[in-house]
């Protein structure tokens, strides 16, 4: 595991493991507000929008945007949420477990947050009890940033728990590739899926999680060997679907709607990790 790649993992358990010690004691959550997060489309009083119970959608670190189903990856049954009440009180929950806050409007776009100053607190917690915090909100998602000597980011909020501009990569969905025409070309690295964690970020951000490279790309000529990731690779098409060898290991390609996936979760040298790279033209 590249250092890159340690170093993300433990910030999302950090985020998700520290989270109620940031926020102070705990308590069962409460309910949501009636506007369920953002509900009600350019609300008279700009802070409606705000109101409701938000799920965390995304965690934003070392240049990499992490989505998914953040309970299944943490190993809880509620994942983390945000609850914002009218009155200008709140909760951020964690497997059922809450820590209270208070917040206010700055501008249309915009609140204040403030962790209670009760309970204990972790050093390590991402947000310091007592600290205000200026969370924005846009198309639907509140941003909420951490700020702290070990752990710098951002975690994202939505009503349902994802954020349109960071899909999961299904690869459920993935269908096989008869056609070498249909590779012929270079296709650069747009994505990745690590143990049911989808991954986005600039192509040289996401190629450093499993090990550094200069060339993150597939490039596919109309015959000979193709060019994977800087290396040469042997390319196989057949009518039951396309593969690469990779390290003397031979590992599927397949379409993903417009794009390509290298699943390379056979390869021995990468351990128990299941990775799929996504390609994008």
């Amino acid at each position: 595991m590249s250092k890159r790649l340690a170093l993300l993992w433990a910030t999302l358990l950090c985020v998700c493991g520290l989270t109620l010690a940031a926020c102070g004691g705990t308590s069962k959550s409460g309910d949501a507000g009636a506007s369920g997060g953002a509900a009600a489309e350019k609300p008279a009083d700009p802070s409606e929008k705000f109101l409701g119970e938000w799920k965390l959608a995304a965690i934003q670190t070392e240049g990499i945007t992490v989505v998914g189903d953040f309970s299944i990856m943490m190993d809880t049954d509620a994942g983390v949420s945000l609850t914002l009440e009218k009155d200008g009180t709140g909760a951020m929950t964690f497997d059922d477990e809450s820590g209270t806050l208070s917040w206010k409007l700055v501008d249309d776009n915009s609140i204040e947050l403030t962790i209670a100053e009760e309970g204990e607190q972790d050093d390590d917690a991402p947000i310091t009890v007592g600290e205000t915090v200026k969370v924005t909100y846009e198309d639907g998602v509140l941003s909420l940033p951490m700020d702290d000597d070990d752990m710098q980011g951002t975690l994202l909020f939505s009503a349902d728990g994802t954020v349109k501009k960071y899909p999961e990569i299904d690869t459920s969905t993935a269908t096989e590739i008869t056609s070498r025409d249909a590779l012929v070309g270079e296709w650069k690295l747009t994505g990745m899926n690590f143990s049911g964690a989808s991954m986005y970020g600039d192509a040289d951000s996401i190629a450093a999680i499993v090990g550094e490279s200069t060339d993150p790309t597939i490039v596919v000529p109309k015959e000979g060997p193709v060019t994977l990731m800087g290396d040469e690779a042997e390319l196989s098409v057949s009518g039951s679907g396309a593969t690469v060898s990779v390290a003397g290991t031979s590992v599927p390609i397949k379409a993903l709607g417009d794009d390509i996936i290298v699943d390379l979760s056979e390869m021995t040298i990468l351990g128990d990790a299941d990775i799929v790279m996504r390609f994008s033209k």
